[in-house]
C-alpha cells in the first residue's frame, strides 16, 4: 500500500488495543502519516498514539490536497462532524476502509477523545 499523503510505501505495525487485542496500523516513515483500519484509532490508548506519532522525519513533503484511500483509491473525505476536535484533521475512506492521520494528528485526535470521555464521565453524560 502507498501513503495517501506522499505515495511512499506504508509499513505495517502491530498495536495492542485497550482491550488487549491486536490491530495493524500502516505507517509512512517518509511523511509520518498513519493509515488505520476503520474504528481502530478509537480503540488504542493515548500512549500508543503518542508512540506512533513520534516518527522522526527529515523533511515532510507538503500535504496532498487530494489524498486517496490506499486500498480502493477513492478520494478521502475530511471528517468534519463533532467526533473530531476543531483543529484536528482526520481523513476517511467513503467506502469504509479506514482513516488517515497526518503527522501529529493522531496524537491530537486521541488527546481530544480522552478529554471528551473524561468530561462525559465527570458529568454523567452517556
Amino acid at each position: 500500500m502507498l501513503c495517501p499523503n506522499c505515495s511512499s510505501p506504508l509499513q505495517d505495525t502491530t498495536v495492542t488495543t485497550k482491550s488487549d487485542e491486536q490491530g495493524v496500523v500502516s505507517e509512512c516513515f517518509t511523511c509520518g502519516g498513519h493509515w488505520f483500519p476503520r474504528w481502530l484509532a478509537n480503540d488504542i490508548s493515548f500512549s500508543t498514539a503518542t508512540s506512533l506519532d513520534a516518527v522522526v522525519i527529515h523533511e515532510a513533503p507538503p500535504p496532498n490536497p487530494q489524498p486517496r484511500c490506499p486500498l480502493c483509491q477513492t478520494r478521502l473525505a475530511l471528517i468534519t462532524h463533532d467526533s473530531v476536535a476543531k483543529g484536528t484533521s482526520v481523513y476517511t475512506c467513503p467506502q469504509g476502509h479506514g482513516n488517515f492521520f497526518a503527522l501529529g494528528q493522531l496524537k491530537s485526535f486521541k488527546q481530544a477523545q480522552e478529554a471528551k470521555i473524561t468530561y462525559h464521565a465527570l458529568w454523567g453524560i452517556p
